[in-house]
C-alpha cells in the first residue's frame, strides 16, 4: 500500500510505503529504503523485559581446575540461552545437563531492560561444588595461543540452546599450565511451556 503526500507547493510530492498486518496495524517500514524494519527475537525480548544475564569472573583458577556456573530452569519454563566463556590461556568448556551440586554463591540475575520490573524464575550459582554431572551437551576447546600470541581463548555459542526444566552447569577447566582467570556468562529469555 502506498500513500501519496500531495504537492507541498515546492513542486514535488513524496511517496511513503506502508504495510498493514492482519489486525490492521501499521508495520514499520524505512522511509528511505522502503524495507521492513525488523529486530531479532532476543532483541525483542530485551524490549519486553524478558531477557536476563548472569556472569562471574573466577580469579587465579589453578591449572587443571574447573570454574563452574550453574543455572536451574524451573518447571513450566523453557529458557532460550546463549553461553559465553573465556580464559586467559588454553581451556576446555563443558555444558552439562543435570548433575549434583552443593553450596555455591547465589548470583543476582539481571534483567537486561533496566527499566523493567520483571524478574527471572531461575536460580543461578557461581562456584557450586559439583560431585556429579549427567549429560554432556557441549565439550569445546578454548585455544589460548602461544608466546607473543598468548591472548587467551573466548567462545560464545552463537546458536541458542533451548533449556527445559532442570539444572545446567557450565564448567571451564584451565589447561594453560599455570593459574589463569576464567569468565562465564549466560543470557536467556524465558517462555512458559
Amino acid at each position: 500500500m502506498a500513500t501519496v503526500i500531495p504537492d507541498s507547493g515546492m513542486g514535488f510530492q513524496k511517496v511513503y510505503s506502508a504495510i498493514i498486518d492482519d489486525s490492521n496495524n501499521l508495520v514499520d517500514v524505512d522511509r528511505n529504503t522502503n524495507s521492513l524494519k525488523m529486530i531479532t527475537t532476543p532483541h525483542y525480548e530485551v524490549h519486553k523485559g524478558n531477557m536476563y544475564d548472569i556472569g562471574w569472573i573466577f580469579e587465579e583458577v589453578a591449572d587443571n581446575t574447573f570454574a563452574y556456573l550453574s543455572l536451574e530452569v524451573p518447571i513450566g519454563k523453557e529458557f532460550h540461552t546463549i553461553v559465553a566463556t573465556g580464559c586467559e590461556g588454553d581451556a576446555h568448556m563443558h555444558l552439562y545437563e543435570g548433575g549434583t551440586l552443593t553450596g555455591g554463591n547465589q548470583l543476582t540475575i539481571h534483567n537486561m531492560h533496566r527499566g523493567s520490573s520483571n524478574s527471572s524464575a531461575a536460580t543461578a550459582l557461581a562456584s557450586p561444588g559439583v560431585s556429579a554431572t549427567a549429560t554432556t551437551l557441549v565439550y569445546q576447546i578454548l585455544p589460548g595461543g602461544e608466546r607473543v600470541q598468548a591472548v587467551g581463548g573466548v567462545i560464545r555459542e552463537g546458536t541458542e540452546w533451548i533449556l527445559k526444566s532442570g539444572k545446567y552447569i557450565v564448567g571451564v577447566v584451565n589447561k594453560a599450565g599455570s593459574a589463569k582467570t576464567i569468565g562465564i556468562q549466560m543470557q536467556w529469555y524465558e517462555l512458559n511451556v
